[in-house]
C-alpha cells in the first residue's frame, strides 16, 4: 500500500506485540513445542481434541467442545507466555516484521508511530529509540511533532488523563505559530 498509494504521512497507531488477541500470538504458543504437547494431553484427558485441517487451513475439534479448547488454552497460556522459545516465536511472527515495515516504509515517506495500550505487554519490543533511529520514523507518544508543514499531536488515554496534556497542547500551537511565521 506503501508503494502503490505513495502516502506523505503513514501514522502507525497502537499494539506493535499484540492486541490479546491476534493470530500471530496464538500461532507463537502453537509453535513451541513443549506447549502443543501440553495441550494435546490436557485435552486428551478431558476427552477432547483438536486437529489441524490443512486444506481448510484451520483447527478442528475433535471431541469436547471450544469451552473445553479455550479453557485448556487459557491454563497453559500463562505458564508458556515467558519461555524464551515463545518470545522468539512471537518476535519472529510479529514483532520483527513490523520493524522491518518501519524501515521498508521510512524509505518512502514519513512515519509516525504511537505506542498502543499492549505494547507494554512484552519488554523490549516496543523501543521508541530504535524506531525513532530508523530512518523516516519517529515515535512520537505524548509529543507534538510538524511533518510536511502538519502538526501532529498524540494524544492517547494516557495522555489525556494528566495534566500534562494541556502542555503537550500549547506545544503544538506554539510549534504552529513558529512555523507559520516562518512560511
Amino acid at each position: 500500500m506503501v508503494t502503490e498509494y505513495r502516502p506523505q504521512v503513514v501514522p502507525l497507531v497502537g499494539d506493535l506485540t499484540s492486541d490479546g488477541t491476534a493470530a500471530f500470538f496464538t500461532d507463537a504458543f502453537e509453535a513451541v513445542p513443549a506447549y502443543r504437547e501440553a495441550k494435546r494431553e490436557a485435552l486428551r484427558r478431558i476427552g477432547a481434541g483438536v486437529e489441524k485441517d490443512d486444506e481448510a487451513d484451520m483447527e478442528v475439534i475433535t471431541g469436547g467442545t471450544l469451552r473445553d479448547v479455550m479453557r485448556v488454552e487459557a491454563t497453559l497460556k500463562p505458564l508458556y507466555r515467558e519461555i524464551r522459545e515463545f518470545t522468539n516465536a512471537r518476535r519472529k511472527l510479529h514483532t520483527n516484521r513490523f520493524y522491518s515495515f518501519l524501515k521498508f516504509a521510512g524509505q518512502r515517506c514519513s512515519v509516525l508511530v504511537v505506542k498502543g495500550d499492549h505494547d507494554d505487554d512484552y519488554a523490549g519490543d516496543h523501543q521508541p529509540g530504535r524506531i525513532s533511529r530508523i530512518s523516516g520514523c519517529q515515535e512520537i507518544c505524548g509529543k507534538a511533532v510538524i511533518v510536511d508543514g502538519l502538526s501532529f499531536l498524540e494524544l492517547g488515554f494516557d495522555q489525556v488523563r494528566r495534566p500534562r496534556c494541556t502542555s503537550a497542547l500549547d506545544e503544538v500551537e506554539t510549534r504552529r505559530r513558529a512555523l507559520k511565521d516562518f512560511i
